[in-house]
């Protein structure tokens, strides 16, 4: 119970609906109300952070291709000390030529 980072957000009301069913009333309810069980009649899988909700290169593997990313939360608009970082391509920096 309470709150935890990114609890407010996309993220964290899919993160409470699959996971926090024995603990969050308000989800239990959800559920039973749509006449679900979970786990059971649903389960949750997890999907390759750096894919699909990419944040920082911290996270993921030092030759992860950036090129793979097909979901943004957040990530630094410019600069960074790491040469690896992902930006949205909006923010990459053209190499010269």
């Amino acid at each position: 119970k309470g709150e935890y980072p990114g609890s407010e957000c996309g993220q964290g009301f899919w993160h409470t609906l699959f996971y926090k069913s024995e603990t969050n009333d308000v989800v239990a309810k959800a559920w039973s109300d749509a006449n679900f069980a979970v786990p059971g009649n649903l389960t949750a899988d997890q999907l390759d952070l750096c894919v699909w909700n990419y944040q920082t290169s911290a996270r993921c593997a030092k030759n992860f291709d950036c090129t793979r990313v097909r979901a943004h939360h957040k990530p630094i608009k410019t600069g960074g000390s790491d040469p690896n970082e992902c930006h949205k391509s909006s923010n990459r920096q053209q190499a010269p030529s």
